[in-house]
């Protein structure tokens, strides 16, 4: 019985929630073994470059891993940045273990870019 109960919260824990921003779920089939994405750290340092248009938010963690921390959340969870037809996202939320707390979290806002920041702005 309490196997059961253990394998139910580790199969809980390793949910990835992918969501457009219009609230619909987005497939998870064919998400890209390897995504070539940038990730900046804030939504500001995204918004730095130019305007951008947000596709989808992304809630992952760093489950079944042995490094628990917001830096593995996201390389486990950066390939659904592409699924959502993005090559960025911006760090919206983290969350660091301590102790014996559970797997680091991390939600990614993906987006594209709506227009280039010219050089003299």
């Amino acid at each position: 019985m309490r196997a059961i109960a253990l394998l139910s919260v580790v199969t809980l824990s390793a949910c990835t929630t992918v969501t457009s921003m219009d609230g619909r779920d987005i497939s998870q089939d064919g998400v890209p073994s390897s995504c070539n994405a940038r990730i900046w750290q804030t939504h500001q340092s995204a918004i730095e470059q130019g305007p951008i248009y947000e596709l989808c938010v992304i809630t992952g963690q760093s489950s079944f891993t042995f490094s628990h921390t917001v830096a593995t959340a996201i390389e486990q969870n950066k390939s659904r940045i592409c699924a959502c037809g993005a090559r960025e996202a911006y760090v919206q939320s983290r969350g660091e273990i301590t102790a014996f707390s559970g797997p680091a979290t991390v939600t990614l806002v993906a987006f594209r870019r709506t227009k280039t920041k010219s050089p003299a702005e």
